[in-house]
């Protein structure tokens, strides 16, 4: 069993992301030099953001299809969700690459560039609105 309020909670705050995270992607095209490196760092901050989001998504999934177990990873799950529908291929690639920049900026290792984060989320924004329409399904 689901809990509505949850997948309900999880659905504005990813609303409410990804309003943010525009607003921030047209703020950086429109600014200049001395403001960038601002609104890079918030760019930093949407991304890690991002990968909470689809934390909780993950949980949620795997609980929906009672599939969760403790202490398993991201990668994991999400290839569980994956193998049940609930998502495409082509997401699943997209968060495995998005997941291990992740991972670099979280342990502070190869950092990637700001650049390459930003990319990143706007290269794949399909992907991202496939996710909304993911959580979406759970509550139906």
């Amino acid at each position: 069993m689901i809990n509505r309020d949850r997948v309900l909670k999880l659905l504005g705050d990813f609303k409410e992301w990804e309003s943010d995270f525009n607003e921030c992607t047209d703020s950086l095209e429109k600014c200049d030099n001395g403001i960038k490196k601002l609104l890079y760092h918030s760019v930093k901050a949407y991304f890690l953001d991002f990968h909470i989001l689809c934390e909780d998504y993950i949980s949620i999934s795997l609980k929906h299809l009672n599939k969760f177990k403790v202490d398993i990873s991201a990668i994991q799950g999400i290839e569980i969700v994956k193998s049940s529908n609930e998502i495409s291929d082509e997401f699943l690639g997209f968060y495995s690459t998005s997941r291990r920049l992740r991972n670099r900026l979280a342990h502070r290792y190869r950092m990637p560039k700001d650049e390459e984060l930003l990319l990143n989320l706007k290269g794949n924004l399909k992907y991202i609105s496939e996710l909304e329409q993911a959580i979406k399904e759970i509550i139906k």
